[in-house]
């Protein structure tokens, strides 16, 4: 999967992992029937994603649409996971790639006989160890939508599927920066929340929720863009005590060592 990080210069995505949970590259969320499902964001799993997400936003409505599929009642899983940026779907096979290892189950027979009938799902990739599918219908995670889309409660999910990437430069997993026009509607994939702030020009954009999940910000005036996680006083003095406690306690460690070393 060395090829996926190269495509982020298209637009952020993300990659959804699915099948046996000791097969996923990553910690993930159950599906049922001793399947389970992760996310990655551009590629292949780091370290900043060794833990689940919680489970709602991307997570939790990722779940559910695959639920939609697996019953037969989505024939465009593609379109539903749009919005939550899902490029690629991995439907992991074995303990990992060219590993003469015990097959660790994929997916039921029902699971992949619906995955292989979406209409927006092209298979790219096919091996004994993986299913590489691509979603057709995919949005980038931070896009500039139509302008017809001025309001962010006005956002449909086909909107996504249009949306222009913006704010592509990656300054950290919370920090993306670019260039914002006047009267663009920005949406970002993300948990909607208070604390995700779009600074544009030095002023701040207002922020609303797209798809009742989602956050969407509204510019007013034009220029450079920052798109970052503010986050709360409180959380970072709870930071800042621990660490002094970390500290402390290794330092008291450290002095009693030495005493007891000392000759009496």
């Amino acid at each position: 999967f060395s090829w996926m990080p190269d495509l982020r210069a298209n637009g952020a995505f993300r990659v959804l992992w699915i099948g046996d949970p000791e097969a996923l590259p990553t910690q993930g969320w159950p599906l049922g029937d001793g399947v389970a499902y992760a996310l990655s964001a551009g590629g292949v799993p780091d370290v900043t994603t060794l833990w689940p997400a919680s489970d709602d936003g991307v997570t939790g409505l990722t779940a559910d649409a695959l639920h939609l599929a697996e019953a037969g009642n989505s024939t465009r899983l593609g379109s539903e996971l749009a919005p939550m940026a899902i490029r690629y779907i991995v439907v992991v096979d074995a303990a990992g790639p060219g590993r003469d290892a015990p097959r660790l189950g994929g997916l039921p027979t029902t699971a992949a006989t619906a995955l292989a009938a979406q209409l927006d799902l092209k298979l790219v990739s096919r091996d004994t160890d993986q299913l590489v599918y691509e979603n057709a219908a995919w949005g980038p995670g931070r896009s500039r939508l139509a302008r017809d889309r001025k309001r962010p409660e006005t956002v449909r999910k086909s909107d996504i599927v249009g949306g222009v990437p913006t704010l592509r430069s990656e300054k950290s997993p919370v920090r993306f920066s670019g260039r914002a026009r006047a009267g663009d509607t920005v949406y970002f994939a993300e948990a909607a929340s208070a604390n995700w702030q779009l600074v544009v020009g030095g002023r701040t954009a207002t922020g609303n929720r797209a798809l009742g999940w989602a956050n969407a910000f509204t510019v007013e005036r034009g220029g450079t863009a920052t798109l970052h996680y503010r986050r709360s006083v409180g959380r970072i003095a709870f930071v800042a005590v621990e660490i002094v406690l970390w500290v402390a306690a290794f330092r008291y460690l450290v002095v009693s060592r030495r005493r007891r070393s000392q000759p009496a």
